[in-house]
């Protein structure tokens, strides 16, 4: 980061890529926006960056070195952002050296920062009201630097899918400090979960990063150890509740600097891949080309070695990025043949293990220079969009770092992904003249705002009695757990849960709701419910009146499951959209009421699951999370008209730029479409279309294409009349139904030409629980040119399927945690390619149908539960 005002005799050397021509380099724009945020800066170690569940883009960022203030920004409407005018900030007691955001994934950012006073402080950020809220002191007696601190990274954060909070951070007498914690918003505290663990054993210990596996949740925390001269990349791994050993990653003498700051521009910076694999980036101290700097990439897989490759660059605090294919990124300024160092590139890891041509993702113009570091969006929690690479980067006027600005910046991967709302791409950004629209003014789809859009709420239960079980007129409020199905009554068995501060106007259109219930422990018991909602306008604590005794709806919702239950784990049974539809339909419905849900088992007696209670754990206490439109609007997997973003015609947002890959439309104008939380524009679209795909590039004559599915709703089942979308897991096999059972997979952006020769196609699924039971199913392809999402209205039964069909039978073993392929299906696939209308880039579905016994099913792992683990699709052709 601060080569050039160091050592700027050495920028004259000519140290990497030679004969590669600059204008080449320049010439190529693969980032799609870079955004000017506003006043701050940020470093590789930490992340900083976040995309919430609604998909909105939050930065947050210390103001500038010496600045005592952490500000936070955030874009106003969901998709890729083009401005970030929501912004705040927080004046901290004492001046930040560096600041980490974790990401819970549902509505809180913890910001954590270590201060010049020795202090490490959690600001939590709610994301509903967009503040800080009061800091919680996490830490005391850590050390403090003086001087230029930029660079100089303190703490490491990340979630697990537990709910638990981890922080890996630099403490007294230069140890590294691992705890966990569990947060409750309610109170705004921190309550530890265990003792602190020091992970180095030799002090002289700094720089501290940490990741968790998405495979098996193992926590890895990586460091600079000073404790032997050279330094090196120290590593040590949780697994469970074990530590193994200290592990060292480098195998070339580490950079570190103790005149300004301690180690600034040093990483390492560290993620973890869907497959388990550790990938970590460092730089090496003075080589002999004079210079600090060279880049090194190291990996780990499995149970395996570190293994240490040195790349022919030069960076500081260079960022790992990845998708949710693995496909590696690397981002960072750089000294290239001119000598420059103030422009920001991007490198991709090719399939043989080398590392691709530097590529320019914006130079240095004017007074900004971007010699700087960059903070990549990763975790396995909240890892929204994982397909697009977006990140943020700085830059320091005039070479001073008391004077920084923050940017966006996002490449394209072309692997999916939500579809951008009205977002521009690099073409002119010319409005529209009112009259050049080809849609009326007064047509009723187009008039809302984004506030009258699609939104989305989750409301916790929060108090005692909020959450009563009730078995023969005998209730209980106030247990350390609760359960749902059967007591030992068939007849007289419920649980009532109640949540405050429904904040949603009467006669909204409720898109999905769903609550989610977390299982402490492995358990597998078959249960039966019948759920309502409370007919009341503002439902009362069960201390009142005990669930047996609340008026019902006329809605009801049944579920009958026979699923294991992992432990530590999140699990939604049926939906109950109707139930919460009839509630906000009601005439004295105020925003802002309490509601209430009756569960009443219809299973055989002690038929019955376990979960966690506000009482037990208020972070693991059910939640409910409810999509919704207001203002007229239907929901977005109903309309094909597109809407503006603010304004009553479609003008303000009207450009003549081609909208993102896979985002075919049947709109009359080129107007970009707002699109709700993670829920793709593709719903919207027709399957025959003219608008340009600029990021769609012609295919080689031959490969292997591997597409994961990458949106919500894109991986479904059926079981008789009853549709299910938005779980945990998916299914395949047969539910209650014998006849009439149905997985339905769809696959976007399957860039292979048309009439291409498929040599092998292969469903890939995650399982996530140790299974043994017979499967039986057909497997067929929807027979149309460029399949559409699936919705009520057009599940997988009601699609035309191929002719070409395979049958599967199978009684294997799956274990938890593992990769299980299907039959090779080629001539689906081929007989899809071969269509008159197929073109590359569009979408295409896979139908399963069980055709084994009833309940003879197995379960994956779906994009909602973690996108890294989604179904994923593999096609080899020539």
């Amino acid at each position: 980061m601060l080569l050039n005002r160091r050592y700027l005799s050495f920028l004259i050397l000519l140290i990497l890529f030679l004969f590669v021509p600059m204008i080449s380099i320049l010439a190529q724009q693969p980032v799609t926006a870079t955004v000017a945020i506003g006043p701050g800066f940020v470093d590789g170690i930490p992340r900083q960056i976040v995309r919430t569940r609604d998909d909105r883009v939050y930065a947050f960022t210390i103001q500038a070195q010496y600045s005592a203030q952490i500000r936070a920004y955030w874009s106003t409407t969901p998709g890729l952002p083009t401005a970030f005018p929501g912004q705040t900030a927080v004046t901290a007691a004492s001046i930040p050296l560096s600041l980490d955001a974790a990401y819970d994934g549902d509505s809180t950012v913890h910001v954590l920062v270590n201060t010049q006073a020795g202090t490490l402080l959690d600001y939590p950020f709610d994301t509903g009201s967009n503040t800080f809220r009061a800091p919680i002191t996490v830490a005391t007696g850590l050390p403090t630097v003086s001087g230029e601190y930029i660079g100089t990274v303190g703490v490491s954060s990340l979630f697990d899918r537990s709910g638990r909070l981890n922080i890996a951070y630099w403490s007294a007498n230069n140890h590294i400090i691992f705890a966990t914690y569990t947060y409750n918003a309610a109170n705004n505290t921190l309550t530890a979960v265990g003792s602190p663990f020091q992970v180095d054993s030799s002090g002289s210990a700094n720089h501290p990063a940490l990741a968790i596996s998405p495979v098996d949740g193992s926590i890895t925390v990586a460091w600079v150890s000073e404790a032997t001269m050279p330094a090196r990349i120290l590593a040590r791994t949780r697994t469970g509740t074990t530590w193994g050993p200290e592990e060292t990653a480098s195998t070339s003498p580490v950079w570190t600097s103790r005149n300004s700051g301690v180690n600034i521009d040093q990483g390492p910076n560290m993620l973890i891949t869907s497959d388990g694999s550790r990938h970590l980036l460092y730089i090496e101290n003075w080589d002999n080309t004079g210079q600090y700097g060279r880049l090194h990439y190291v990996s780990k897989a499995g149970a395996g070695s570190w293994v240490d490759q040195p790349i022919a660059f030069y960076t500081h605090n260079p960022a790992l990025a990845t998708t949710s294919s693995d496909q590696l990124y690397i981002i960072g300024h750089g000294a290239v043949s001119t000598g420059q160092n103030d422009n920001l590139y991007y490198m991709v890891k090719n399939a043989n293990g080398s590392w691709g041509t530097p590529q320019l993702i914006i130079p240095a113009s004017g007074s900004e220079t971007f010699d700087s570091s960059a903070s990549v969006k990763w975790s396995v929690v909240g890892w929204n969009r994982p397909n697009t690479i977006e990140f943020l980067f700085f830059a320091a006027i005039n070479h001073n770092y008391n004077n920084t600005n923050v940017y966006y910046g996002r490449i394209d991967t072309g692997g999916g992904g939500p579809t951008p709302s009205a977002t521009p791409t690099n073409t002119s950004t010319t409005v529209a003249p009112p009259t050049s629209t080809n849609t009326p003014v007064n047509t009723p789809t187009n008039t809302p705002t984004p506030v009258t859009g699609a939104q989305q709420i989750t409301v916790q239960v929060s108090s005692s009695w909020d959450d009563a079980n009730e078995v023969n007129g005998s209730v209980s409020g106030n247990d350390s757990s609760l359960w749902i199905g059967n007591g030992s009554s068939t007849t007289a068995s419920y649980l009532g849960l109640r949540f405050n501060n429904i904040t949603i106007p009467k006669g909204a259109i409720i898109t999905a709701a769903n609550v989610e219930f977390y299982s402490a422990f492995t358990q597998w018991q078959s249960v039966s419910l019948e759920i309502a909602g409370e007919a009341s306008d503002n439902a009362q604590a069960f201390n009142a009146t005990r669930p047996s005794q609340r008026p019902l709806t006329q809605a009801r919702v049944t579920h009958t499951s026979n699923v294991q239950w992992q432990a530590s784990t999140w699990y939604t049974l049926s939906p109950v959209t109707p139930l919460i539809q009839e509630i906000v339909n009601r005439t004295n419905w105020t925003p802002g009421s309490s509601l209430a849900l009756i569960y009443r088992g219809t299973g055989s007696a002690w038929a019955r699951k376990f979960a966690a209670s506000s009482e037990g754990s208020p972070s693991f206490a059910p939640r409910l999370t409810i999509s919704y439109t207001v203002g007229g609007l239907p929901p977005a997997t109903a309309t094909n008209t597109p809407l503006p973003s603010s304004t009553p015609t479609h003008t303000p947002t009207a450009t003549n730029t081609p909208l993102p890959s896979s985002t075919p439309t049947n709109t009359l104008t080129n107007t970009p479409t707002v699109t709700p939380s993670r829920t793709p524009t593709s719903t919207l679209t027709a399957t025959n279309t003219s608008t340009p795909q600029p990021s769609i590039t012609p295919t080689p004559g031959s490969g292997t294409l591997t597409r994961q599915i990458v949106a919500p709703g894109d991986d479904v089942n059926q079981d008789g009349t009853t549709f299910q979308m938005g779980g945990t897991t998916v299914w395949i096999g047969n539910g209650a139904s014998t006849s009439s059972s149905y997985t339905g997979l769809r696959f976007t952006n399957i860039t292979i030409p048309r009439g291409a020769t498929i040599t092998n196609a292969r469903l890939e699924f995650y399982s996530t629980s140790n299974q043994w039971i017979q499967i039986s199913l057909q497997i067929a392809a929807e027979a149309v040119d460029n399949s559409l999402p699936f919705a009520s209205a057009s599940r997988p039964s009601q699609r035309t399927r191929t002719t070409a069909r395979i049958n599967h039978s199978s009684s294997t073993r799956w274990l938890p945690n593992q990769w299980y392929p299907l039959d090779d299906m080629r001539v689906v696939i081929q007989e899809v390619i071969n269509r008159s209308g197929w073109q590359s880039g569009n979408s295409l579905t896979i139908i399963l149908q069980g055709t084994g016994g009833a309940w003879g099913r197995k379960f994956a792992s779906s994009f909602e539960a973690n996108p890294a683990q989604a179904v994923r699709l593999v096609i080899s052709y020539q």
